[in-house]
């Protein structure tokens, strides 16, 4: 009898203490609940508020004095307009002074590389002299070159990658601040 009364009073401690360890969870649990709906009533609020500065801000009247004050902006006159052959002529570019430059070059190694090779023979050769190098003679720059510009297909822009919205503990999406504004009507 003694051992069914210490089995039964074992039994109830082990009881009592799972439910306290359990009204604790649900207590705790209620308080975090209720400190969650803090913040998110404290996010709506601001959001209200960045709304109503948001809309402040972008008052058309307030924007145009804004703009008077700070841009100078006018409206554009006849006389701001003017054709193409006003325009003076663009210097030469560098680019193009070093392309006569090597074509030039190329010219005389073509003229070098003409020559004919000499003939192999079983006698040494006497020491020659090296031919003197011929000078380039550059061409007036009145005279103007030929460039050929071949140019390349763009390549097609890569297809943009959809990124999936990251989900948090609870399931649901997280939302950027972009989404949030244009699901406030603000773009």
């Amino acid at each position: 009898m003694r051992r069914m009364t210490i089995l039964w009073l074992a039994l109830a401690a082990i009881c009592s203490a799972v439910l306290f360890h359990t009204s604790q969870q649900v207590t705790d649990g209620r308080a975090k609940l209720a400190g969650l709906s803090q913040d998110a009533r404290k996010e709506e609020e601001s959001i209200r508020v960045l709304q109503a500065e948001w809309s402040y801000l972008n008052q058309p009247d307030r924007l145009e004095k804004l703009s008077k004050q700070y841009l100078d902006l006018a409206p554009l006159k006849g006389r701001q307009f003017t054709k193409l052959e006003e325009f003076p002529a663009r210097p030469a570019p560098a680019a193009e002074a070093q392309a006569e430059t090597s074509v030039a070059t190329v010219a005389a190694v073509a003229e070098e590389t003409q020559k004919p090779l000499p003939v192999a023979t079983t006698e040494k050769p006497a020491a020659e002299k090296p031919p003197a190098e011929k000078p380039v003679a550059e061409k007036p720059a009145a005279t103007p070159t030929a460039t050929i510009v071949k140019f390349r297909k763009p390549a097609a822009p890569p297809a943009p990658v959809k990124k999936a919205a990251p989900v948090t503990a609870s399931g649901a999406k997280s939302r950027s601040f972009t989404d949030l504004m244009k699901s406030l009507g603000v773009r």
